[in-house]
């Protein structure tokens, strides 16, 4: 099971790489890792692995909406959840995601979610006139292991 979601998050990052390849993409392997690097990042988009160790996708998302609101900001988390049951995307909603995208990661599926999003991150930038470069976050579970 491990193993198939450092697959699908790597799949994530190649995708968004070739899509994006500007963007900078960080990459966090516990839910723990995805807020601290939220803190120091602002990153301008999540993609939440629903499954983390430490802290899962739910509780990460919890602790950086307070952050956001804290902030008065809101930035838009993504779920990236295995599960297709009914009533997920909306358990994911109620938690403080904004969307979701269920595994296997297809490219034209992810195009589309990104298009959307960091549309709407750009027409509201524009109404602040803020031009900060663009930062995307993926959390993921194990993607990088420097020393296994």
């Amino acid at each position: 099971m491990a193993e198939d979601n450092q697959t699908d998050m790597e799949l994530a990052s190649i995708i968004v790489s070739r899509l994006l390849p500007k963007a900078e993409i960080l990459k966090a392997w516990t839910g723990k890792e995805v807020v601290r690097i939220f803190k120091e990042n602002k990153p301008d988009l999540i993609l939440m692995d629903i499954q983390m160790p430490e802290m899962d996708g739910y509780d990460a998302t919890q602790e950086i909406r307070k952050l956001d609101s804290q902030n008065r900001t809101r930035t838009p988390i993504i779920a990236i959840n295995a599960n297709a049951f009914k009533g997920e995307k909306e358990r994911c909603l109620e938690t403080g995601m904004d969307d979701q995208i269920t595994k296997p990661i297809v490219s034209s599926m992810l195009q589309h979610i990104l298009d959307k999003w960091l549309f709407m991150i750009e027409i509201n930038r524009s109404e602040e006139n803020d031009a900060l470069p663009l930062n995307l976050s993926i959390s993921t579970k194990k993607i990088i292991r420097s020393n296994k």
